[in-house]
């Protein structure tokens, strides 16, 4: 039944949603729908201004302790002795933690809430932070790794969730974005730190120090963060606590049912593949999987490839960090163009734009006997337009999966499209080498440029209307 229009369409209605452009004077008076209520076109709140600092500060911290071992463990070889090749499971611990631990998080989120489950991962991968000072051999790393890596895992799903439902739907694409160029951040940070502390206090001082900010943090958590409004709607009992909040953050209130509450593994499942949205959901998690690999292709192998086709180690090691500092502006500029256009149309666009570059460095590259300053000048190029492009496919990405699934399973939805990621960059360790040993530099790229279009390929899977995303000029129809 039509409770609304506009002059281009149906403003709510029924059953399906569907989009309808409305005329420019019709954007200043109705705003876009998102989950069934009615937008306002309003300033940012305290409350929303809180909401995204405190999870941005997770994901700095995220960041650095993504990657402490990495910048501390030079220093331990030292220390202890040992070859490298030692340390290899200990390296790889923390992402077969968090690889376990991101589904997980995802449906503890969609069943106790956004709040205590973020909260939880936070202070899990404090602790083993903080024990990685007491560490004597490479074993207990690796534990100490894998158990962190479940609390980092966990932190993810349940805090893009918290953000998307704590902000109008105009704004969860910039929201998104800023909070994905903070890992990047925490990762500099780390490396900072590290080049600091460990010639004056060592390497397990950089461990305390490390553990005590997620620790920190935790405490700020749970004492300022706010629970997500949508969570609350689908528990039904604290009309009080939901009216009070909802106002705070000036929402309205959220049209899912709140009869559908605390869903277990077998329902959470059920839903986000239900009938309407399983081609779009299979073809999402295929886009999260070939985008990570293609990114572990990157960050694990690019270095590697360029040294031993006979290029300069300088230039391999500036390589990533030529291609990460542009992947932070990236992320901005893509945050701002969803807000514009809707992360369909950014995503698709940054895709073809990553496939191109990737043919592109394939024959454009000179060999190392011709190479001088003008052709470090263009692979700097290149690789800093691939660096916007692909991460700023995964900001698109992550804005998408949150708009894909209802409240009700959407940190569960969001934690299994988070795991696909991480399984494909897992994946990338073995494909590096094929990548490297045959065929060498046009080989690289054309993978590159191959997995950026299955990637492609699998988000298209999704019809237009299959977000609750969209940018502004767009009206939500349900009928």
């Amino acid at each position: 039944m039509v409770v609304g229009r506009c002059k281009k369409g149906y403003i709510l209605s029924s059953s399906k949603i569907r989009y309808h452009a409305v005329s420019r004077g019709d954007m200043g008076e109705m705003p876009v729908k998102q989950e069934g209520a009615a937008e306002k076109q309003t300033r940012w709140t305290r409350r929303q201004l809180q909401v995204l600092l405190l999870l941005q500060l997770i994901f700095v911290i995220d960041g650095i302790d993504t990657q402490i071992l990495a910048v501390a463990l030079p220093a331990i070889v030292a220390d202890w002795r040992l070859p490298l090749a030692d340390f290899g499971i200990a390296m790889a611990a923390g992402h077969a933690g968090a690889f376990v631990g991101t589904p997980i998080a995802g449906i503890l989120g969609d069943r106790f809430g956004r709040k205590p489950v973020l909260v939880g991962g936070t202070l899990l991968f404090s602790m083993m932070t903080l024990a990685l000072a007491m560490a004597r051999e490479p074993t207990h790393l690796a534990g100490l790794r894998f158990v962190a890596g479940l609390g980092l895992g966990g932190c993810i799903p349940p805090a893009l969730a918290l953000l998307t439902e704590s902000m109008p739907g105009r704004r969860r694409g910039l929201c998104v974005a800023l909070s994905m160029v903070c890992p990047p951040i925490g990762i500099a940070l780390a490396g900072l730190l590290a080049k600091w502390l460990i010639p004056a206090l060592g390497w397990g001082n950089l461990f305390m120090l490390c553990g005590m900010a997620p620790l920190a943090a935790a405490v700020l958590l749970f004492l300022f963060l706010s629970e997500s409004p949508a969570y609350l709607a689908l528990k039904g009992d604290r009309p009080e606590r939901l009216a009070a909040l909802l106002a705070a953050l000036n929402l309205p209130a959220p049209a899912e049912n709140p009869g559908d509450k605390d869903p277990g593994l077998a329902q959470s499942l059920s839903t986000i593949f239900a009938v309407p949205r399983r081609t779009a959901v299979l073809g999402l998690f295929l886009a999260f999987f070939f985008i990570y690999l293609a990114m572990s292709l990157v960050l694990g192998w690019l270095p590697s490839m360029l040294a031993s086709n006979g290029y300069s180690l300088a230039l391999a090691s500036t390589s990533t960090s030529v291609f990460a500092l542009a992947g932070i502006i990236g992320v901005l500029l893509t945050g701002w163009a969803i807000v514009a256009r809707g992360e369909r149309v950014v995503a698709n666009a940054l895709m073809a734009g990553g496939i191109t570059i990737a043919l592109l460095l394939s024959i454009g590259l000179p060999p190392p006997a011709a190479f001088g300053s003008a052709s470090a000048m263009l692979l700097f190029g290149l690789l800093a337009l691939e660096g916007m492009a692909m991460n700023g496919l995964i900001t698109a990405l992550y804005t998408g999966a949150s708009g894909t699934f209802p409240p009700r399973v959407r940190s569960s939805g969001i934690g299994l499209a988070s795991t696909l990621g991480r399984l494909g960059a897992m994946c990338g360790g073995l494909i590096g080498p094929l990548a490297i040993g045959h065929g060498g530099v046009a080989r690289y790229c054309l993978v590159l440029g191959g997995l950026l279009l299955f990637a492609a390929l699998g988000f298209n899977l999704r019809k237009p209307n299959q977000s609750q995303s969209s940018p502004p000029g767009r009206r939500i129809e349900q009928s």
